[in-house]
């Protein structure tokens, strides 16, 4: 069933800078929007289902992409869902909290990840073949799906460099070592943490993955041009944000998208870069819907 949540998904020209051309991989096009975490379950579903796992374990904030995408796309392959909830508001309701909600079989909130421990281990007691997810999805299984999106990119003539916002760093770690013995720069923006911190948690991530930490010398990572702080936004980013959707039909979030992509377009500009790069739109829009007009965000 999962094979029908992504298809290749298109790339389209953003902008001509002078010498160089920048073209967007639009993962916001996938089933609902969610975008490259359909790409990062698809081969966690195989593992499951693999090893006869009926019930699994979710936690982090319900009102991520994370939550919504994983919640629903395991309850659609026939998983029984139990969420634990870090929130410290549990009446906010945003469209990836309703989702989150909605295909959990079973819910506890707790305020802070203070106490996760105690929740995780009474599940593996009451469910000796459940699984725990790793926070965010990060499990060597997810790599599978996403050499399909990196295959797909390689056909591009276009792919000098590779732009991402980095997050917790799954993706670009992925493209890292897919990418390492070809002749593509990969350039990454921090987003969630400061530049050093993020190296860091590549690092930690690398290891979990089972990479080997050089891969890490082929990345350049960049600082937020603006609002640098996580999920934080101001005025100039949301009004690029509807020039963006207004002139070129092309949806961005304040969280990731818009602050990577024009931090991308600065660079270009300020180095004077010359050929041809892509920008990986990852998807993610359901919380920011608010910016756009006549928008459909489910799969074609």
């Amino acid at each position: 069933m999962i094979l029908n949540y992504f298809k290749d998904t298109p790339q389209e020209k953003f902008e001509d800078y002078n010498d160089f051309a920048l073209y967007i991989k639009r993962e916001d096009k996938t089933f609902a929007g969610f975008g490259v975490k359909l790409r990062k379950i698809y081969g966690l579903v195989q593992f499951l289902k693999k090893g006869n796992v009926q019930d699994v374990l979710l936690y982090g904030n319900p009102h991520s992409n994370f939550l919504s995408t994983f919640s629903t796309v395991l309850k659609l392959e026939g998983f029984t869902i139990h969420s634990l909830f870090y929130t410290n508001d549990q009446n906010l309701i945003t469209a990836n909290s309703i989702l989150s909600k909605r295909f959990s079989d079973t819910i506890i909130h707790t305020g802070s990840k203070g106490n996760r421990e105690f929740y995780i281990s009474a599940f593996q007691k009451g469910f000796p073949n459940g699984f725990v997810i790793p926070e965010f999805g990060i499990h060597k299984s997810g790599l599978v799906g996403l050499t399909f999106l990196w295959r797909e990119l390689e056909k591009s003539e276009f792919l000098e460099y590779l732009f991402l916002d980095i997050g917790t760093g799954f993706t670009t770690l992925s493209a890292l070592e897919y990418f390492k013995e070809k002749k593509v720069q990969i350039i990454g923006v921090a987003i969630g943490n400061r530049r050093d911190k993020i190296q860091t948690d590549l690092e930690t991530n690398a290891d979990k993955l089972g990479l080997d930490k050089k891969i890490l010398a082929n990345l350049k990572i960049l600082e937020p041009l603006t609002s640098p702080a996580f999920a934080s936004k101001n005025k100039t980013l949301e009004d690029w944000i509807r020039k963006t959707w207004k002139e070129k039909q092309i949806p961005l979030e304040p969280v990731y998208s818009a602050k990577t992509l024009l931090t991308v377009q600065e660079y270009i500009k300020s180095q004077k870069l010359k050929g041809a790069g892509v920008y990986m739109h990852q998807g993610g829009l359901l919380n920011h819907l608010k910016y756009f007009s006549n928008l459909s965000i489910i799969a074609r």
